[in-house]
């Protein structure tokens, strides 16, 4: 388990944002394990069969999502934390296409300890896995979306003000229903520490 010390004037330069492709990859996640959240269960057992005809005539999926969800490590360009507040499903999902294809190779290879297998060696891996998002996100999240926005937004509010209530000095709860369902990815390295270094210099996404 990673500890995240932050300072206030950190704190203070951080904002929350809600993440429609974030979501989309829980749920993908969800779609692949076969495990959700309590009260989902209705949302996997309708949309599961369709998500596993789509993905078992797909080796490119099939080891797509082998090698990008493993315990504790999720692939980290899947999720890029969001650059504007109002950003799109499709803002967001331009961002994973546009990801250069070495480093989401690298991305996935952190996680499996191992040389990628030829389906994920390809120079068009960031596309191909856009499509099998926004394919998750048309039939099995987007129907949903405004309820699940109402929720992430009530839960923001709830938020700021324990930490308003707190004057900063409460850890930030960890019942994030988006955080929960992808789990914790956190690599004590040198990049790690770049990256913690980098957004506390430029505010962080919560």
């Amino acid at each position: 388990m990673g500890i995240w010390r932050i300072s206030a004037e950190s704190l203070a330069r951080s904002r929350f944002a809600i993440s429609a492709l974030t979501e989309t990859v829980a749920a993908m996640k969800s779609l692949h394990t076969g495990v959700s959240l309590p009260g989902q269960r209705a949302w996997l057992d309708t949309h599961v069969a369709a998500y596993r005809t789509r993905v078992a005539d797909d080796p490119f999926a099939t080891a797509l999502l082998r090698a990008a969800f493993r315990p504790r490590w999720l692939a980290g360009f899947l999720t890029p934390p969001p650059d504007q507040p109002d950003a799109t499903f499709a803002d967001e999902l331009g961002r994973v296409r546009a990801t250069p294809p070495e480093v989401a190779r690298r991305d996935l290879s952190l996680g499996t300890g191992a040389p990628l297998p030829p389906e994920l060696r390809v120079s068009d891996l960031p596309s191909r896995t856009a499509d099998l998002l926004a394919w998750v996100w048309t039939r099995t999240v987007e129907p949903d979306w405004p309820r699940r926005r109402r929720l992430f937004e009530a839960d923001i509010v709830s938020r700021i003000g324990a930490l308003s209530a707190g004057r900063g000095r409460h850890r930030l709860p960890d019942r994030s229903t988006q955080r929960r369902r992808l789990g914790c990815r956190a690599r004590a390295d040198a990049a790690g520490d770049a990256l913690a270094r980098r957004r506390s210099a430029t505010g962080q996404h919560l």
